[in-house]
């Protein structure tokens, strides 16, 4: 198992608003270290004093460094084909994920977070903040609160919890990793690292080339993973598993079209191992005719969603420097109203 171990600081708590000011990233093969990243960046805001006198970064250390545009290639390349790991990884991830998406980098990596595991490998103790359970467990002092020492400090938790649990146990910790054992015949990692990332459309094949199951996902590569290796012997994805022959895959970039094509597919072709759908309610305000634009699949690509005398007709995607009148977009679209009328789904929350 190959793992990037990465800790992020930042001017706050919200991906967006709040930008990332340094990061540090351990990789990892197995318990052996192969290389490190450091960089300061620059935030392009002002770091709020409470953050200042936490991790002591200031406004005048950063005012030279990088933005993150100039680093976001090299972190993609390092993060590539590798678990990323930290300690409370949904916070690092979110905010990785929100700066390499800024810059035309689809995010979509196998996450594993060293607090859960190190609840798993290490239990009864009070606290695992990454300052209080570091100490405990033998980590020498590393410079809390500064991203290097910090990836250094969960890099030594996860080699301590492989050694004590082996690797099969931190692979099922592991959210959207599909173990090689776990998998059906004819798929390897390989084949799946070659699933699309970002928003889209996934359909599950039966033996004879038929759709059986469809999904909308967020992150295609990572909701492949989950279905391949779902571990579970009964409940209706552990037939999934069991009934697939192959996989198609359709990126949407956008999350919102994704739910849209998979719920009209469900509508239309009723597939074997989804639950029955019905067309969504009506009872509401009208939805105004409008053309909805939401990111396409690509840098310099969106799509644009139509909706015409209170039925959404359906999609056509259209490059950033097209000009083009609602005429024009609508002699594209897609069509997406076979089946029933989906402009009701536009009222709910996204």
């Amino acid at each position: 198992m190959k793992f990037a171990v990465v800790d992020t600081e930042t001017t706050g708590g919200s991906p967006g608003p709040d930008r990332i000011t340094e990061i540090g990233i351990v990789l990892l093969d197995g318990t052996q270290q192969v290389g490190e990243f450091h960089s300061l960046v620059n935030p392009e805001r002002s770091i709020p004093p409470f953050i200042q006198r936490l991790t002591g970064i200031n406004d005048k250390m950063v005012a030279n460094a990088p933005v993150f545009a100039d680093i976001a290639r090299e972190v993609a390349d390092l993060l590539a084909d590798r678990i990323f790991v930290a300690h409370n990884v949904a916070f690092d991830h979110r905010f990785l994920q929100k700066e390499l998406e800024m810059c035309g980098y689809p995010f979509s990596v196998p996450r594993l977070c060293t607090v859960r595991l190190t609840r798993v490998a290490f239990p009864g103790y009070n606290s695992y903040s990454l300052s209080t359970i570091a100490p405990q467990l033998g980590v020498a002092d590393w410079g809390a609160h500064r991203a290097l020492g910090d990836a250094k400090a969960s890099a030594a938790l996860l080699c301590m919890a492989l050694e004590k649990l082996g690797a099969p146990a931190v692979a099922l910790e592991t959210k959207g990793y599909a173990p090689p054992a776990c998998l059906p015949p004819g798929w390897t990692p390989e084949r799946l690292a070659k699933v699309p990332a970002g928003p889209g459309v996934l359909r599950v094949l039966g033996k004879h080339g038929q759709v059986i199951y469809v999904a909308e996902a967020q992150h295609l590569r990572e909701k492949a993973a989950d279905i391949l290796s779902n571990p579970a012997k009964r409940g209706p994805l552990a037939k999934v598993k069991t009934s697939a022959h192959d996989l198609e895959f359709e990126p949407t970039g956008s999350l919102l079209l994704a739910k849209l094509i998979a719920f009209q597919m469900q509508l239309v072709a009723k597939p074997a191992l989804n639950r029955q759908v019905r067309i969504p309610s009506n009872f509401g305000p009208d939805v105004r005719d409008q053309i909805l634009i939401e990111p396409g699949r690509v840098p310099g690509e969106q799509v644009a969603l139509m909706v015409h005398q209170g039925r959404l007709l359906g999609y056509t995607y259209f490059d950033d420097s097209d000009s083009l009148t609602a005429e024009e977009l609508g002699e594209r679209i897609v069509r997406l109203d076979e089946g029933g009328n989906l402009a009701p789904m536009l009222r709910r929350p996204r």
